[in-house]
């Protein structure tokens, strides 16, 4: 289903909009502006909702929960996994601004994007992430499976080259394909010890 600019938009196609944005999104409250723009690449439903009736109207027609902490609730993610990262595998941090396309910088080598998704049952009992772009900006997307009540049910640890060409993540709530990278936080130390030798000029002469 395509929403372009320009589109014909009724109620109808209105709720279907939102119902798509939530299941890429991987979130159970109303959209924000800012999230129905990232999922779908331009601001053509967040236009029709303003147009006709408003943010309000629609999460009160809908029976859903309208959250100004969704960002926040990212934010509290990054900071966790800056936590650990600082105190579990004792490597520095850096949380960037909103401005970079991505949300942790580890020892000035790894980028990493941080991603928070609760389970959605609609459409077979799978954790959802929106990874936003088809070619990542980030060498390690951090995945946290959450429940209602924001406890973290498992985390993947996911090398950005896996997820190329992808715009969503889906795991599932007991297998996945993905379980291989379940707490790979070697991972991190991997790429850093890469970052290193590439910044010594040694990873050249590593492969003659």
């Amino acid at each position: 289903m395509g929403y372009a600019k320009g589109k014909r938009w009724n109620n109808e196609l209105i709720k279907e909009g939102i119902e798509l944005v939530m299941y890429k999104a991987g979130i159970e409250t109303m959209p924000t502006v800012s999230v129905t723009k990232k999922v779908l690449g331009n601001s053509s439903l967040s236009n029709a909702i303003s147009k006709n009736g408003g943010f309000n109207y629609w999460a009160a027609r809908l029976n859903l929960e309208q959250l100004g902490c969704e960002t926040s609730l990212g934010k509290d993610y990054e900071t966790y996994c800056l936590m650990f990262i600082q105190n579990e595998l004792d490597l520095n941090v850096k949380q960037m601004s909103y401005k970079y396309p991505y949300d942790l910088l580890v020892e000035n080598n790894i980028k990493i994007d941080v991603k928070v998704g609760k389970l959605y049952m609609n459409k077979g009992s799978m954790y959802t992430f929106n990874l936003e772009k088809r070619a990542p900006t980030c060498d390690v997307f951090v995945a946290y499976c959450i429940d209602d009540n924001k406890d973290i049910i498992k985390t993947y640890v996911i090398p950005s080259s896996i997820m190329s060409g992808k715009t969503q993540l889906s795991v599932g709530i007991n297998r996945s394909k993905y379980d291989i990278y379940l707490d790979n936080w070697n991972l991190v130390y991997t790429y850093n010890k890469f970052y290193n030798k590439l910044k010594k000029g040694r990873v050249i002469s590593d492969f003659n």
